[in-house]
């Protein structure tokens, strides 16, 4: 094993405030976040070997991104290669490795242990390659203040403790947001902050005069503790918006659900009535604050709005007739068929009249038996009286038609 000189101690903060200030500086439009470039550091320590004491001088490169999932600080290092003092006779193949970085986070009372493994082929005085070690933090701001404690590295069954070898002063890591979301969130709850990062369904509807635009959010990580329920409780939600250029206003909305701590928070939909009937409506989101239980706020804010993309607008059908226009309308068409009946049989019945008629006058001029002409009588008087009755159930049905169009229009 080589032996480094580890004396020395050198902080290098590559990332500054000013490139999370950068990201703040303007609105954006579905702008892909700022990234930080790593906070290294160059940490010694002392290592216990099977081959004695042996120094182990590193660059330790930090880095801190928020988790979707949980919200918390995803925070993860990159180390260089461990030295390997085994003879170069020792070979395994498929070895499993692994290390471990012990870490104290924003001067928390309990350890975060930053974890990494993998399988790699160990050749004896070849350098053993560090795995990436990560592990999740609860922050208090937009960075994390990270102290390096202890490292330790396993290879096969070998563990490999180290120690520092100077205390170490605390190192500041700037947080960053992933790519992935629409709207990325910084939110407050009790002395903490988490990340809310979430895409949004836009819905935009005609009501009248005005638009009725929705917005739908992902659930919300849940940073409280296990033990913490609330049974039936209100979440209430609001968001601040304009649409389409507009003045800003307050999309709300809430549900009643059980609040578990660890378990993500369902968003109610939040609505608003934006004034006039555009064809189509572009959401700028901006700060949202929930309240759980009508006592708990947690507010949340986005580094500049966020202007989503636009939506058509939906226009409701033309209302249908009403059920009174409806009967009406039937009656008129029922009544003008009755009335097309009636004024066939009114036309036949007077065809039957003239057909007797001039059955009785040619008999009377052909001086036809008296038998035949009174026969021929009686049938002129039949047809007469079937005339009348279809005329007066002529004019009855006019009458009807009469009333159902005055109806139809009175419902219609």
């Amino acid at each position: 094993m080589q032996f480094r000189s580890f004396g020395r101690r050198k902080i290098a903060a590559v990332a500054s405030a000013a490139l999370v200030a950068g990201a703040l500086a303007a609105p954006v439009v579905l702008a892909a976040p700022a990234q930080a470039a790593p906070t290294t550091e160059d940490v010694a320590f002392t290592c216990t070997t099977g081959f004695g004491p042996a120094a182990y001088v590193s660059d330790i490169a930090l880095t801190a991104v928020w988790d979707k999932a949980t919200g918390r600080a995803a925070l993860s290092a990159n180390l260089d290669p461990f030295p390997n003092g085994a003879p170069g006779f020792v070979t395994q193949a498929n070895q499993p490795q692994s290390a471990k970085l012990v870490v104290k986070v924003d001067g928390a009372a309990s350890a975060t242990n930053l974890t990494g493994s993998t399988t790699a082929f160990f050749q004896g005085g070849v350098p053993v390659a560090v795995p990436k070690v990560t592990g999740q933090a609860s922050a208090k701001g937009e960075s994390l203040s990270v102290v390096v404690q202890s490292f330790e590295m396993t290879m096969g069954s070998t563990v490999v403790p180290c120690t520092l070898d100077a205390p170490f002063a605390a190192s500041v890591v700037p947080i960053t947001f992933p790519t992935g979301s629409s709207l990325n969130y910084l939110c407050t709850f009790g002395a903490n902050k988490f990340a809310y990062l979430t895409n949004a369904v836009v819905t935009a509807d005609r009501t009248g005069a005005n638009t009725a635009v929705g917005v739908q959010l992902e659930s919300m990580p849940n940073t409280a503790p296990v033990f913490v329920t609330i049974p039936n409780a209100t979440h209430a939600a609001t968001l601040v918006m304009s649409g389409n250029g507009s003045a800003s206003m307050n999309a709300t909305g809430s549900s009643v659900a059980n609040f578990a701590g660890g378990t993500p928070v369902a968003m109610p939909k939040m609505t608003v009535q934006v004034p006039g009937n555009p064809a189509t409506m572009a959401v700028t989101a901006g700060d949202i604050t929930v309240v759980v239980g009508g006592s708990t706020t947690i507010p949340c804010t986005l580094a500049a709005p966020v202007t989503l993309p636009t939506v058509n607008v939906t226009v409701p059908p033309a209302p249908g007739p009403t059920a009174a226009c409806t009967a009406a309308t039937t009656g008129a068409t029922n009544a003008q068929a009755a009335l097309t009946a009636a004024q066939a049989k009114d036309t036949k019945a007077k065809a039957a009249v003239k057909k007797a008629k001039a059955s009785v006058k040619k008999l009377i001029k052909a001086k036809a038996p008296a038998k035949k002409i009174k026969a021929a009588k009686a049938k002129l008087k039949k047809a007469k009286s079937a005339a009348t009755k279809a005329a007066k159930a002529l004019k009855a049905a006019q009458t009807a038609l009469a009333a159902a169009i005055a109806a139809q229009k009175a419902n219609c």
